[in-house]
């Protein structure tokens, strides 16, 4: 599990840590070009990072507290030891005679508090000049807050508040380049990163809750009413140390003890967020709440609903209002700067009724759940988690930023990145400057957008309706699996240790209500059939379309002027240049019952051939991506490479299906999980 979070530290640690004040210099310089003359301090640190490797529960017995405490650890580290080198590479700019500052209350203030806090090495600096003799008090309070030692750093602040003394003391003697240079490069950093690199996000399943509070309540918790349910939690008490409980129980109770803990020992900041998976009801989130007021933690965490399923997303608005009329919750809100957070999956609705009723239900309720919100004097910060692929949210972040609500982001929004993204956004400075600027530009532009766009209610509801209904009976047909299971590598997925959570939710035969969503994207990816992406979209648009001239051109209108309905159009477009059906007609082959084979791939092939067909019309291009050469030409230079890998891969499958000896066995199945990630690479999405 370590792994996985050293894995991702990587680029925290070796690109952001230095890309960060290069970003806020580019900002500065561009507000100064439009508002003259301003302080680079006077702009506030608008991007922060957070995590939830090493603290995502959700399916992993192997995230334990032990692992996220060490987590903690390697975060802390990692920031510090960049805060002592970058103290380092200061002694010697700050290297001016003593007689050229001018008198500085300060100056005196902040190395009395230094020596106050480190009073038996006051002797060693003695004889330096006040601003270097300052930064020796700096750099041994930060070595001292890495160990946890007497004189430590009590939080981040305290270290910003001397490292602005000595900017300003550097500015009072008119050594502006000086104050501007490296230092101001570590004040940002600072401002970013704090002391705690990234913030913690742990997330655990609503069920799991439930189960455990049947087990420390009653048996009949659950099945309790919302009031029942909320009588009951006010009765709640932790249990004794000796008292026995299952394991998942002591589990669950530890979790929030630990949070207490690390939250003293890191910082609140460190621990931020409780993200509550599979939310459906306001009880889901106020039981969190009664567990985290046992532990004395309601007042420093987050509590984050995260609505994944279609019926979830449908609901939010009503758990939120729940939740808002609800005085504990309010409390509780009104401690955390009257802010709450929502998670929005863009998964499991996606995988339930696809990509277009999916979409179409998350931006129907990031509009109800604002208009709620700003309603009842709350702060709303949405927190998108989009996966790689477009079938779960993914696409270029900066066309799914504009295409969001404006009213969304009034605020500040979260989004995530995806394992599988991170090298083409953070392998390397420059690639992360130009995703962080063009994210950032696109959440300051929609913000600030004049008008609100409109929509038409009855081309969403149609649009919506019609596609699920096409995709539904794809997967509902009683082939779709048999065919899923021998017409993709899905075997060969599950089997790799490229996740954190296994394939499926549970054990038995494979359905589609059991299988995750990333292996039900990935299977279909590396198939090329990519069904996920675009599958009933033609049938949605053709039904609307074949109506009066009036409602075709409402459809083109939707295209021209409504920045949501362009994205989803545009992002359907990537997906079907992506595909390629003479490959998957290989795939298809591996299927080994012909009625079968020719049903569910002849819907797909025709679907296929309609979505193609309708979204070239609407665009008004000839052929796919024609609007967007770069992406274009980057998919037609790709698939000389990866086609060959997806021949190989059906001819793995057909051996393996055959039957070998082990050792032949073996080396096909080596085969097989090579091209996984050969195409996975090339395709540049898994799921």
């Amino acid at each position: 599990m370590l792994e996985e979070v050293k894995a991702g530290l990587w680029y925290l640690r070796n690109v952001l840590l230095d890309v960060m004040p290069r970003m806020q210099r580019r900002l500065h310089r561009a507000f100064e070009a439009h508002f003259g003359n301003i302080d680079p301090l006077e702009i506030p640190a608008m991007v922060s990072f957070g995590s939830w490797m090493g603290a995502d529960r959700d399916g992993n017995p192997y995230v334990t507290d032990a692992v996220m405490e060490r987590t903690l650890e390697l975060h802390r580290w990692i920031v510090l030891e960049r805060y002592l080198v970058d103290l380092d590479g200061l002694v010697d700019p700050l290297s001016a005679a003593a007689h050229r500052l001018p008198s500085l209350p300060r100056l005196d203030e902040a190395l009395r508090r230094a020596e106050a806090a480190v009073p038996e090495v006051v002797r060693e600096f003695e004889s330096r000049n006040p601003l270097r003799r300052l930064l020796s008090l700096m750099r041994e309070r930060i070595v001292r807050t890495r160990s946890n030692a007497s004189g430590a750093y009590a939080h981040a602040e305290a270290f910003l508040s001397d490292l602005r003394v000595l900017r300003e003391a550097l500015l009072a003697m008119k050594a502006h380049a000086l104050a501007n240079d490296a230092l101001l490069d570590l004040i940002h950093r600072v401002r970013c990163f704090g002391f705690h690199l990234a913030t913690l996000d742990v997330r655990e399943d609503s069920r799991v809750h439930g189960k455990v509070l049947d087990e420390l309540i009653s048996a009949d918790y659950r099945k309790g009413s919302q009031e029942e349910r909320k009588a009951a939690l006010a009765s709640l008490r932790l249990p004794p140390p000796q008292a026995t409980l299952s394991e998942e129980a002591r589990r669950l109770l530890d979790l929030f003890a630990t949070i207490q803990r690390l939250q003293a020992r890191f910082g609140a900041e460190a621990i931020g967020t409780y993200i509550v998976s599979m939310t459906e009801s306001a009880s889901d989130i106020l039981e969190v709440l009664r567990l985290a007021s046992l532990q004395g933690i309601d007042r420093s965490l987050d509590i984050v609903p995260l609505f994944e399923t279609l019926e979830a997303l449908s609901a939010s608005t009503e758990v939120l209002s729940t939740l808002y009329a609800d005085a504990d919750y309010r409390a509780h809100l009104d401690a955390r700067a009257r802010c709450q957070e929502v998670l929005v999956g863009y998964s499991d609705s996606m995988k339930e009724v696809g990509i277009v009723a999916s979409r179409m239900a998350i931006h129907t309720a990031l509009r109800r759940n604002i208009e709620l919100s700003e309603k009842e004097g709350i702060a709303l910060r949405f927190f998108h988690g989009r996966g790689g692929s477009v079938s779960r949210g993914g696409g270029p972040t900066y066309r799914a930023i504009r295409a969001l609500p404006s009213a969304t982001i009034r605020g500040c929004m979260k989004i995530t990145e995806q394992g599988e993204t991170r090298a083409f956004h953070f392998a390397s400075p420059e690639l992360a400057v130009r995703y962080l600027e063009q994210s950032l530009g696109a959440a300051l532009g929609a913000r600030h957008q004049q008008a609100p766009e409109t929509l038409s209610q009855e081309l969403l509801s149609s649009l919506a309706s019609e596609s699920r209904r096409a995709y539904r009976a794809l997967v509902e047909d009683p082939g779709l699996i048999p065919y899923f299971q021998e017409a993709t590598p899905i075997e060969h997925i599950a089997a790799l240790q490229i996740a954190s959570r296994p394939s499926r939710r549970s054990l038995g035969a494979m359905s589609l209500e059991a299988l995750r969503a990333i292996p039900w994207v990935f299977a279909w990816s590396q198939s090329r059939q990519l069904v996920t992406g675009w599958f009933g979209v033609g049938h949605a648009l053709s039904h609307w379309a074949a109506g009066d001239e009036a409602t075709s051109t409402l459809l083109d209108e939707a295209y021209r002027n409504s920045r949501f309905f362009r994205d989803l159009i545009d992002n359907v477009q990537m997906s079907l240049a992506k595909a390629d059906l003479p490959i998957a007609t290989r795939y298809a082959e591996l299927c080994q019952d012909a009625a079968i084979r020719e049903r569910i791939f002849g819907e797909i092939r025709a679907e296929f051939e309609r979505t193609r067909s309708w979204v070239l019309r609407l665009i008004g291009n000839r052929e796919l991506l024609e609007d967007d050469p770069v992406m274009q030409r980057s998919i037609r230079l790709r698939n000389p490479y990866v086609d060959p890998l997806s021949y190989l891969q059906v001819t793995a499958m057909r051996h393996l299906r055959q039957g070998q000896d082990a050792k032949k066995e073996s080396a096909w199945r080596e085969v097989a999980r090579v091209t996984v990630q050969g195409i996975a690479a090339g395709l540049r999405n898994t799921g």
